[in-house]
């Protein structure tokens, strides 16, 4: 059996390497696929199979003018896309790091994959609870419906992204994003705030009395009750997300 590869046009071969290339700047910053764990072989594979599932729904455009400036674009593209994703971790791990400082935790801090930084305890904690009901609510179906999506909003090579309207909206997103990851971890913080102004009460009332010693084994146990309290809720808002807000602040950015 003779295999024909008259399907191979240099259009073909284009489209899939302009593809290819906007996912590979979405794998990135991408939410777990941007881990430096992943070989980067699998990452190459990962993409491979992305492209070839969402190519019959790409937008064919004609040659570009330049393939450099093409190429930058595509790569450009994903690489916002996938920061945009996984910028709610990153805000996540930003105030759960803070509430983690409030529990007494900022000389306990241990080194996170995720974020290769050293952050609390309480922050790597919530992190890759969010990050474990991402996997559980199938959150690789929704990259690969974004990045559908994409090809169908922004044609390959089209450069149809007004940046003045894409800026604004960038900075309109970004603090949404952190206004939602806050909800999350606010429970947390405002405990942890009030405990604190009763320690600086008592303090003031008693002040032969070591109160920061005395209460900083509540703080800890009260904290981890809050975090298993809060456990539904992370659930809950890493799933309202990915399933609704994402695609708004999608909306937004591509179309204005």
């Amino acid at each position: 059996m003779n295999l024909s590869l008259d399907f191979l046009t240099i259009q073909v071969v284009l489209t899939f390497f302009l593809a290819f290339t906007r996912i590979a700047g979405f794998m990135v910053t991408a939410p777990l696929l941007s881990r430096d764990g992943i070989p980067i072989m699998i990452k190459v594979g990962i993409g491979g199979v992305f492209v070839l599932t969402v190519y019959s729904t790409i937008v064919e455009s004609a040659d570009p003018f330049n393939l450099s400036i093409a190429l930058f674009h595509e790569f450009m593209v994903g690489i916002c896309m996938g920061f945009i994703m996984n910028l709610f971790f990153d805000a996540i791990v930003t105030f759960a790091h803070l509430a983690g400082i409030q529990m007494g935790q900022s000389a306990s801090n241990i080194f996170n994959p995720a974020t290769e930084s050293a952050t609390s305890p309480t922050a790597t904690f919530v992190a890759n609870t969010a990050l474990m009901f991402f996997i559980m609510m199938n959150g690789f179906y929704h990259l690969l419906f974004l990045i559908k999506k994409s090809f169908l909003i922004i044609p390959l090579a089209s450069y149809s992204i007004d940046l003045t309207i894409f800026t604004e909206s960038y900075l309109s997103v970004f603090n949404a994003i952190f206004i939602t990851t806050l909800k999350i971890v606010l429970p947390l913080i405002a405990v942890m705030t009030i405990m604190d102004i009763f320690v600086a009460l008592f303090a003031k009332i008693m002040p032969q009395a070591n109160m920061f010693f005395l209460l900083m084994p509540a703080k800890l146990v009260l904290g981890v009750f809050i975090l298993v309290l809060m456990l539904g809720g992370i659930g809950v808002q890493t799933e309202e997300f990915f399933t609704t807000e994402i695609w708004e602040h999608f909306d937004k950015l591509l179309i204005g």
